[in-house]
């Protein structure tokens, strides 16, 4: 059997952007300033940034697994960074964004992780910005 026509058709569609993509669902911008003691300390730690609503299930609507260095640009949660279908930033008004630095590089929080947390924002339009400052503990 050949592929035929459809499969072509298929494949041009699927690289189509969707209502969905991030240039028209909801965003937030993060701005991650860290202490150069901090940046020094944990200069091979994984950062995760999140997004999570501000009331309702724990799972994150939204997060990005970076290297330190991505700190130093504006960090964007799409709903393309969803960790679950159907659980994005469109599902919830009220957000937390939080960004946790981890030398173990595991999702699962430890001792020596050093995070912080912004106050709730709420989507009043889709893109949100936010600035959030990380200190030794």
């Amino acid at each position: 059997a050949t592929a035929g026509p459809n499969a072509v058709t298929l494949a041009n569609t699927a690289s189509q952007p969707t209502p969905t993509d991030a240039t028209t669902g909801r965003r937030v911008t993060v701005q991650l300033a860290l202490t150069p003691e901090l940046q020094a300390a944990y200069k091979d730690a994984t950062l995760f940034v999140f997004a999570k609503a501000d009331a309702g299930p724990p799972l994150p609507l939204a997060v990005k697994k970076l290297t330190l260095s991505a700190a130093a640009a504006p960090i964007v949660l799409t709903e393309q960074d969803a960790m679950q279908a159907g659980w994005g930033l469109a599902q919830a008004q009220k957000i937390k964004v939080s960004a946790r630095l981890s030398r173990s590089g595991t999702v699962t929080p430890s001792a020596d992780d050093v995070s912080v947390e912004s106050a709730v924002l709420e989507f009043t339009q889709p893109a949100l910005q936010v600035s959030l400052h990380m200190e030794s503990k």
